[in-house]
């Protein structure tokens, strides 16, 4: 179901919300002259209902990018359905949280995190 929603809503293919996602598959286009090269999209899913377990769950998916390197995988899109009703929360808190948690590891260049 996520691949499909980003196929709908991301891909050329869908609502074009993303300009670097070339499919449900593959992220990052359009980004070479930054030395960003395409490569697959990196599905996740937590079932976290707290913020210290979706930030484990957001670090093992991050890890898990950073140690296959840049050709492995170009993006992370994890799914966290016990927040689909905590938007506000999510907004407020969670995602500034992530980032965050991002920037104080010193992975800010290494790892992009957008909010949709």
């Amino acid at each position: 179901r996520t691949a499909a929603w980003v196929r709908r809503t991301l891909s050329p293919l869908g609502l074009r919300f993303c300009p670097y996602t070339a499919s449900a598959e593959v992220s990052g286009s359009g980004l070479e002259s930054f030395g960003v090269r395409p490569a697959p999209i990196a599905y996740a899913h937590s079932e976290a209902g707290s913020v210290a377990s979706l930030l484990v769950d957001f670090w093992a998916a991050a890890c898990g990018m950073a140690e296959g390197g840049e050709e492995s995988v170009s993006s992370i899109v994890l799914s966290a359905p016990s927040w689909d009703d905590r938007w506000g929360e999510w907004h407020r808190t969670v995602f500034p949280l992530l980032e965050a948690s991002v920037l104080a590891a010193g992975l800010g260049r290494t790892l992009g995190a957008v909010l949709r």
